[in-house]
Order: C-alpha cells, then structure tokens, then sequence
C-alpha cells in the first residue's frame, strides 16, 4: 500500500525530492518566479503537450516528442523536462482535458526555495459545479458534470492519472539516471484537495471528494504497463479541514 500521510497546516516539509501538485500555483509561477515570463509561454506548452498526450491516451508523453515549439517554450519556463497523460478512456469530446496531467520537472538553477522542490504537477480536475464556468486549460471546454457519481469518478479517474503519470515519469528517470541529461526521480507528491472547492458538486461533501482522491492514488499505484513504470512516491496530503485524514482512515484502513 502507497505510503500515505496526512500534513497538518505547521508540519515540517517531507523529506525527500518532492513534486507539488497545486492548481493555483501555475498561473503564479508564471508570472513571478521566471522573470519576464509571461502565461501565454505555459499556453503554447501546455496546448502542444495536450495534443501529443491525447494522440495517446494511457501513456506518459515528453516535450521532446511534441510539435510546434514546445521545447522552447519548456526552455523558456526553467524546466529539464516535461511531461503529460491523459487517461486512457479519455474523450476530449465529452470532457475536454479533464484529468490531463503536466508534470514540469525544474532544471536545478530553477528550482523554487528548496534544491528538493523538483517538480511542479497540474492537473485539470472535473467542474461538478454549473455555475463555476464551463471553461477550464487556456480556454478548453470542461462541461460541468451533472451526476454527482460520475463527478466523483472523474475526481478519482485524474488522481489515479496522476499517480500513473509520476511513476511512468520515475520510469524515465530510473532508466535514464546515468546519463548527463539525467531527470531526478519523484520520491514525494505532495497532494491537495482537486475539484473539492468552487468546482465541487453540490450534491458531495469535501469527504467525499478526499474519500474519491484516495481510491485514485491507490489504484494508480497497481497501474500501469511492466516495463514502463517505476516506483511510487510517498504522497503527502495537504492539509484542508483535516477531511484527508479522515478519508484515507475510511479508504485504506
């Protein structure tokens, strides 16, 4: 079983070299960490990176394989790497970019307030919530879900998308380790609470999107094609109202 803890809100930082997943932290990167950068460079990575990922769904996709500038703008940004999946019944029809995964992996000089901090990770969670927008990734339709089930599955679907990803990523980088490019490996991912604030159903509590949260970084730990995964991380929980706790009691026992 994934190693799992819950942070509280004063908790020393975790050990180990740590990937944040945060979705309010990519806007605010872009504009203040790497002087002169501006969003529209996360823009034309990320649209580039969601074409390449969604061309194959289920599978871990590099900047180097995708088109139109993207290796620029990756260089721009500050990152050694970068990466995306979307999960492998994914619809781009029906749900636009819904549980796509970008994992930017910071090139040492860039690496924000601590050496361990490698790598920055967003997600594109579910919208249960009619009146939040209807739009999510630079402009991409993200339909609200209607059925509270199926919002919780979504929620539970781009967890586990995101534990597929990181160790498809650790992968790469495990294989790669000797070489002068060499990527470091994610040993910490650092999670919080996706779709469970202003595009939370209505019908569903903050437990119950915790409770969806959990399921997925379990089952994405049992994942994945032999050969092409590594390790998982430890995941550290951050804290919202203490809900992760009591989800990951509930869940893992």
């Amino acid at each position: 079983l994934v190693d799992m803890t819950v942070l509280v809100e004063d908790e020393e930082r975790p050990h180990g070299q740590v990937a944040h997943l945060h979705v309010g932290m990519l806007r605010t990167h872009a504009r203040t960490h790497v002087a002169g950068m501006k969003e529209d460079v996360y823009d034309r990575l990320y649209s580039a990176m969601l074409r390449e990922a969604q061309a194959a769904p289920g599978r871990l996709r590099a900047a180097v394989n995708a088109p139109q500038g993207a290796v620029g703008a990756m260089h721009d940004l500050g990152f050694a790497g970068s990466f995306s999946r979307v999960p492998g019944h994914c619809s781009p029809s029906q749900h636009g970019a819904v549980g796509a995964v970008f994992i930017d992996v910071y090139a040492p000089a860039h690496r924000p307030l601590c050496e361990r901090n490698v790598a920055l990770i967003y997600v594109e969670g579910p919208n249960g919530n009619v009146g939040a927008g209807g739009t999510g990734l630079f402009g991409v339709a993200r339909p609200a879900i209607g059925d509270s089930d199926d919002f919780l599955k979504a929620v539970e679907d781009t967890a586990s998308n995101t534990m597929l990803a990181v160790r498809e990523y650790n992968g790469l980088a495990e294989v790669g380790r000797a070489g002068p490019e060499a990527l470091p490996r994610i040993e910490v991912l650092q999670f919080c609470l996706v779709s469970g604030g202003p595009y939370r159903h209505p019908e569903v509590s903050k437990l119950d999107v915790a409770k969806a949260i959990v399921r997925g970084l379990i089952a994405g730990c049992s994942g994945g094609s032999p050969g092409t995964v590594g390790a998982p991380p430890a995941v550290r929980l951050a804290y919202d109202e203490d809900v992760f706790r009591t989800a990951v009691k509930a869940v893992a026992g």
